[in-house]
């Protein structure tokens, strides 16, 4: 560890971030000043002055693997001395049919009592998120006839117009946009414990109270039976690594299928091994009717999907969906390589693991720390909340940014998260070394003692 924070940026990067500003739109943002020349495997960084960083944000969760992994590497190799782009449209390649496979293998189908549903997926592939979740979207209007979507407050879906509307976070992505977003998405609060607005016995009751208020939203804001799907994340992302109660989630379930409206899981931060489990919504023992996916899919490729039972995807009609790159054959034979190592090396285990010593780490901590006001998580998905009081719970943002500024300085690369921007999280490799694990958290240490101040 840099026991002095760095001078940074280094004068090369100070040369780039200038050419940055001269030809970068402002809107596509970034949060350090780091300019990196390369990563090495499983998660440390050097930016272009030399300076070392070990990488807890993965690429917001891209990595799961680590930063080039060689085995990813050499199948994205070898696809591309095969073919770079065809278009699926035009002609099929084995890549793209061989992750559908896979996905299709790997799908939730295991209930909160045990049971293992029986039925089939079917896949399409775009290039992001936010174009999974927007596709999901088309898919579940499509195969039901119906309108309306349900979304959650504090959610985050992506930046396509579909996605940006479910959003459930104004500042900074949908201000702009708010007279134009289009209609038929409404939102319901999600279960926030941490700030709940009235204290419940149990995980139970909090359940209850926020079921009641989706079936408060059917009753009084649209009628169940326009609602098309209910748009949920399993575990928050950017709204803070937010874990709703089981019994919300599987109440969910019911209410969904009361009504004939489809469940789509966005899993585009919590899947591909993150929460310890394939899909995060796994963690609560229900099964979707439609996975978006994305980010670590790819490793590091830009890929996104769509998984669902096939007798909701084979409602869209031929030439309903498209995308020129989506499913491009390399970034699915990193993906299929990915889904491989996944399997082979048990990181889904090793994400449970990796939790259980991060939410410890932070347990400790938050005896010490008196502004860690709540630690939350599931596998490798940790984070905690800093707060100003904890008998107040004001968010404390500023703290967390000046945590954050001084994390980079010192050789930690780390992301913050939250409906006020007051999360600190981890989104580490699950290949990281236990000497980079240690290293990083020791720098993290540091850094929060400083912030006593």
């Amino acid at each position: 560890m840099a026991v002095n924070p760095r001078n940074l940026p280094g004068n090369r990067s100070r040369e780039l971030l200038e050419l940055k500003e001269r030809h970068v739109a402002p809107a596509f943002f970034h949060v350090t000043p780091v300019v990196v020349e390369r990563a090495q495997y499983p998660a440390t960084l050097y930016d272009v002055d030399g300076n070392r960083y070990i990488d807890f944000a993965a690429g917001i969760g891209v990595l799961n693997v680590g930063h080039q992994h060689p085995e990813v590497l050499a199948a994205a190799r070898e696809q591309m001395e095969r073919c770079t782009h065809l278009g699926f449209h035009v002609v099929v390649y084995e890549p793209y049919l061989r992750l559908a496979e896979a996905l299709d293998r790997i799908y939730p189908r295991t209930t909160a009592d045990g049971r293992t549903e029986s039925f089939t997926t079917k896949s399409v592939f775009f290039n992001s998120g936010a174009e999974a979740v927007e596709n999901a979207i088309k898919i579940a209007r499509a195969a039901t006839g119906r309108e309306f979507i349900i979304a959650f407050t504090g959610a985050f879906h992506g930046r396509t117009y579909g996605a940006l509307t479910a959003t459930g976070k104004t500042k900074p992505s949908r201000l702009p946009f708010l007279a134009s977003l289009p209609p038929h998405i409404v939102h319901a609060p999600y279960p926030y414990l941490y700030r709940a607005p009235v204290a419940f016995a149990s995980e139970d009751e909090a359940a209850a109270y926020y079921l009641g208020q989706v079936q408060h939203l059917l009753d009084t804001v649209v009628a169940p039976e326009r609602v098309a799907a209910v748009l949920i994340e399993p575990i928050q992302g950017e709204g803070g690594f937010i874990v709703p109660p089981r019994a919300f989630m599987q109440g969910l379930r019911r209410l969904c299928d009361q009504h004939g409206i489809l469940l789509i899981s966005d899993e585009v931060q919590a899947g591909m091994g993150r929460a310890g489990y394939w899909f995060g919504i796994e963690h609560h023992g229900v099964v979707p009717d439609l996975i978006a996916t994305s980010k670590a899919l790819g490793a590091g490729w830009p890929l996104g999907g769509v998984v669902g039972r096939a007798e909701i995807m084979d409602r869209v009609p031929a030439w309903g969906l498209g995308s020129t790159f989506g499913g491009h054959p390399v970034a699915c034979a990193a993906a299929l390589k990915s889904i491989e190592i996944i399997e082979r090396d048990g990181l889904l285990e090793r994400a449970r693991t990796l939790g259980r010593r991060l939410s410890g780490q932070f347990r400790a901590w938050q005896e010490r720390f008196p502004f860690i006001g709540d630690v939350r998580g599931v596998g490798a998905m940790q984070a905690f909340e800093v707060v100003r009081s904890r008998d107040s719970k004001e968010p404390d943002a500023d703290r967390v940014n000046r945590i954050m500024d001084a994390c980079y300085r010192h050789g930690l690369m780390m992301i913050k998260a939250g409906l006020y921007g007051n999360v600190i999280r981890t989104l580490v490799p699950l290949t990281i070394t236990e000497a980079e694990l240690e290293e990083g958290l020791s720098i993290l240490e540091h850094v929060l003692g400083q912030a006593l101040d």
